[in-house]
């Protein structure tokens, strides 16, 4: 995680919103197309937005 964090220029929610789905290992590549939304800093009330 700090490892993409640091070389990537991901944002956390950007980092903690990825899924397997979203590496693709073959072409060495991540798709950023969802972010981790929690505007209350609650852990039951968030979304996934684009």
């Amino acid at each position: 995680m700090f490892y993409l964090l640091a070389w990537t220029g991901l944002r956390a929610g950007e980092l903690a919103a990825l899924k397997w789905s979203d590496i693709d290992f073959k072409e060495c590549t991540i798709s950023v197309t969802k972010t981790y939304y929690n505007p209350s800093n609650s852990t039951k009330i968030y979304s996934l937005t684009s």
